[in-house]
C-alpha cells in the first residue's frame, strides 16, 4: 500500500510538471486581458506603450522564472549551453529592436511590441522545454 501511494503521489507530482506551459499561458491570461484593456482604452501614445510594457514585463518576468527553473535542473553542461543559447537570444531580439524604425512616436509602440512578442515566443519555448525535461520526451 505504501508503495502505491508512493506510486501516486509521483505520477501527480511529475504530471504537475508536465504542464508548465499550459499553467503559463492560464497565468497570463488575466495580464494580456488587462493588457488589452489598457489599449483599447488608451487616448494617446504613452498610454499605449504603458499597456504593451506592462504585459511585457510581465512575461519578462515568467521567462526569468522558466530560466531559473531550468538551470535549476540541468547539468553543468546542460547549463552552459542553455546559458550560450540565451544570450544568443538577447542579441538577436535586441537586433530585431533595432530595426524598427518607423520613425516619430510610432516607434515607441513597435520597439516595444517586438520585445513583448520577442519575450513571449520565449518564454513559452523554454516552458515547453522544462516540460519535455520533467517527462523525459
Amino acid at each position: 500500500m505504501k508503495k502505491f501511494i508512493l506510486f501516486l503521489a509521483f505520477i501527480f507530482s511529475v504530471s504537475l510538471f508536465a504542464n508548465y506551459e499550459s499553467d503559463l499561458l492560464n497565468r497570463m491570461k488575466p495580464v494580456e486581458k488587462k493588457a488589452d484593456s489598457m489599449l483599447s482604452s488608451s487616448t494617446s501614445t504613452v498610454e499605449m506603450v504603458e499597456a504593451i510594457v506592462y504585459e511585457a514585463d510581465e512575461w519578462d518576468t515568467e521567462l526569468n522564472k522558466v530560466y531559473k527553473l531550468l538551470m535549476s535542473n540541468l547539468s553543468k553542461d546542460g547549463q552552459n549551453s542553455l546559458r550560450n543559447v540565451q544570450r544568443r537570444w538577447i542579441k538577436e531580439r535586441d537586433r530585431k529592436i533595432a530595426l524598427e524604425n518607423s520613425g516619430g512616436t510610432m516607434d515607441l509602440i513597435n520597439k516595444n511590441s517586438v520585445f513583448l512578442e520577442e519575450t513571449k515566443k520565449r518564454t513559452l519555448e523554454l516552458a515547453k522545454s522544462y516540460d519535455k525535461l520533467k517527462t523525459g520526451k
